[in-house]
């Protein structure tokens, strides 16, 4: 048992097998693991969520050691699931010994052995040192001849080999780890270093019976238990369509005042693949301005997205992914897979989602999600202090989120009938936006639209009246705020430097990127290294909806955050010598290294139509954007460095920090502080009323 810094409820369960690893190509911990984890029609996790007893459910076999293997489940427990652990344990035990019962599957093990055939074959391409590190590895478990295919393949169905590992899934091999903010009184030891709570002690009779006799006296559900059904979305057309006299950039092939459609046909990946992005903008409810309305609006996703957990997982096992989110502009879908199953699947979830509705017997689910949405936004306040800092940045620059302190206050008025009435007015107008790109024909990708938009059926509203989003512009004066953290167990504060430089163009671009790469690692060697002020320190790059800046970033348990910032601001100015004497040879090397990092090439389908999706969003189409800006870096020159480092960074007063205040450094128990007067700045006492009150660029692009 251990006691989490942040507010969740977790039970892990790890069953102890011998070594496995001689089993490679048979498998049978990851078959198992793939029956327990299996989160389609039939599965544990249904019966789970049905009992409102846990969220999510996940499963993993390990036969990499050499002296053992393992199989581990991983629940998140509702506060109902936690007070009633052990009939959650209990059915975890009565799973198994259903599937015992029955014994080897020939059918659904031939059904996981096509699924990791097609990803093994279709396999994207990846990152060579990633590769080659767990090539290395592999080398140690597997025969020379079988590195490649050993972790990957299920090759033979050994229904001896399963039935051993069946039988060696009982409770006696097993360990319970439970995790959760209730246990304090439980634990009595502290982990060294960490200062963790925990304790170990025996399973009690009372449960260890049930492990042992899960079938007795099992609580009722009307979720059946077992093995899952067929996976009808497994593809079987892997035509690769010819790739010659193809357009190189998406064009837009269907237009309507409502609805926008670029399409690209792979021209240069050798895969089966299609990915389709889509974003309905929309103003119902007025989710934007509206906090109350945009907690709803989680609600319904919430909602949907259990709605569609079961069909979902079976996609994703045939090798298609769907994610289904939301925005303070509408809501999107990107799905991505191999066609054959793609052009399938999207008609099929829009329809789900159009014939979606929360039905009143639901209530019981709106309890669970209730406090599940409660405890991720109080999490947000337990964060580490520099994700809290950038956390509240944004929202002070941009105009695209609600603050969590806000949703918490919204949130303890919100019932369930408020859920059902949102609902009535929601998905009634839209704007569509669409991408399809991969293997696909133009007339299949428009055929695929028209019958998504006429089964979603929306109200049209013009691009014009689309929500638009902004972002601040910063005057010539130097802003604070300082935020004491909530945790006061955290030693750390953290720093937000945010030097702004302005709207995007392919020269500022150029430098920002070029002066970044010249100082990162200066600016950790001087503030890290040498005087050090804490283990995290970033300068980066920051980009929002075209206006460049940049982010000095300082997480510190032995200086102040106004000391950190006197800091930064000295390590700029002593910096500006070595700008200005700069010799053409080192500006050339720190050109060459980003030309380096902004010419590599895409590895698959999908990466490409991210690129391309986020012209889209931005409003830019600049579809060779990677070119344009080699391009522009070679076009850097001495005297526009020097010009915009002092403009941009060692002389900029266009400045916002965000202090996270420890409760040692808030009460002066401990940190350095500044040595001298540092320049003088706007202090902010109300983050909320300075959000209202910016003053914003004037193009607004779509939410990003």
């Amino acid at each position: 048992m251990t006691v989490p810094n942040r507010e969740n409820r977790r039970l892990v369960i790890r069953w102890i097998f011998p070594d496995a690893t001689s089993q490679y190509k048979t498998k049978p911990l990851h078959y198992l693991a793939a029956l327990l984890g299996h989160e389609g029609p039939n599965s544990l996790l249904s019966v789970l969520i049905d009992a409102g007893l846990a969220t999510t459910l996940t499963c993993a076999a390990s036969a990499d050691l050499t002296c053992l293997s393992f199989i581990e489940c991983s629940l998140l427990l509702t506060d109902r699931g936690m007070d009633n652990h052990e009939d959650v344990v209990q059915w975890v035990f009565a799973f198994i010994e259903n599937i015992q019962e029955v014994g080897p599957n020939e059918e659904f093990y031939k059904e996981e052995a096509t699924s990791a055939a097609l990803m093994f074959k279709y396999k994207a391409k990846e990152r060579g040192a990633f590769y080659v590190v767990q090539l290395t590895g592999d080398m140690f478990r597997y025969p020379i001849e079988d590195v490649l295919i050993g972790p990957h393949l299920f090759e033979k169905y050994d229904e001896a080999v399963i039935q051993g590992a069946l039988d060696a899934w009982i409770p006696s091999n097993c360990n319970l780890y439970f995790s959760c903010k209730k246990l304090e009184s439980l634990c009595t030891q502290v982990r060294p270093h960490f200062g963790t709570l925990y304790a170990n002690t025996p399973i009690n009779p009372i449960l260890n019976y049930k492990m042992e006799n899960p079938l007795e006296d099992l609580p009722e559900t009307s979720k059946p238990l077992g093995f899952p059904p067929k996976n009808t979305f497994l593809p079987r057309d892997f035509t690769v369509l010819p790739r010659d006299n193809l357009p190189e950039n998406p064009q837009l092939v269907r237009e309507k005042s409502n609805s926008l459609l670029y399409f690209k046909q792979n021209n240069k990946f050798d895969q089966p693949k299609a990915s389709v992005f889509l974003t309905v903008n929309t103003d119902d409810n007025e989710i934007k301005d509206n906090a109350r309305s945009y907690c709803l609006l989680v609600f319904w996703l919430r909602f949907l997205k259990e709605e569609l957990r079961e069909i979902r997982y079976m996609s994703e096992n045939a090798g298609v992914s769907t994610e289904t989110n939301i925005t303070l502009s509408g809501w999107s879908l990107v799905i991505s897979g191999f066609s054959d199953s793609v052009k399938s699947w999207v008609p099929m979830v829009t329809k789900k989602i159009r014939e979606f509705t929360i039905k009143e017997s639901q209530e019981q689910f709106f309890d669970v999600r209730w406090a599940s949405m409660r405890r991720l936004l109080k999490n947000k306040f337990s964060q580490k202090p520099f994700d809290q800092a950038q956390t509240n940045l944004q929202y002070l620059i941009q105009d695209t989120s609600h603050h969590a302190e806000i949703r918490m206050q919204e949130l303890k008025s919100i019932e369930f009938s408020d859920v059902l009435d949102f609902q009535k007015t929601w998905l009634q107008t839209g704007f569509y936006e669409w991408l399809i790109v991969g293997n696909l024909e133009e007339a299949e990708a428009v055929k695929m639209v028209d019958s998504v938009e006429e089964t979603l059926a929306l109200k049209p509203i013009t691009r014009e009246q689309v929500p638009k989003f902004h972002t601040r512009k910063l005057q010539e004066e130097i802003r604070s705020i300082e935020i004491p953290l909530r945790n006061v167990k955290d030693p750390n504060s953290a720093l937000v430097s945010y030097y702004q430089v302005g709207p995007r163009t392919e020269e500022k671009r150029a430098l920002v990127q070029v002066l970044q790469q010249y100082l990162s690692e200066k600016f950790y060697t001087r503030l890290r290294t040498q005087e050090q002020h804490g283990y995290l320190l970033e300068l980066n790059l920051r980009e929002d909806r075209g206006i460049l800046g940049f982010i000095a970033v300082i997480q510190s348990d032995v200086s102040v955050p106004k000391f950190c910032f006197e800091r930064i601001q000295a390590f700029f100015a002593e910096t500006e010598k070595e700008v200005e004497a700069i010799s053409d040879e080192e500006l050339k090397k720190n050109i060459e290294a980003v030309v380096t990092r902004r010419r590599v090439q895409e590895r698959h389908i999908h990466q490409e139509g991210n690129r391309y999706w986020q012209e889209i969003l931005s409003r830019q189409h600049v579809w060779d954007r990677t070119t344009r800006d080699v391009e522009a870096l070679y076009t850097v020159e001495k005297g526009a460095f020097i010009k915009a480092y002092k403009d941009w960074l060692s002389q900029n007063s266009k400045i916002f920090n965000v202090e996270m205040i420890s409760a040692a450094h808030k009460d002066g128990v401990s940190g350095n502080v500044p040595e001298k007067d540092i320049p003088v700045q706007t202090v902010i006492d109300d983050i909320h009323a300075d959000h209202v009150n910016a003053i914003y660029f004037d193009d607004g692009f779509l939410l990003e």
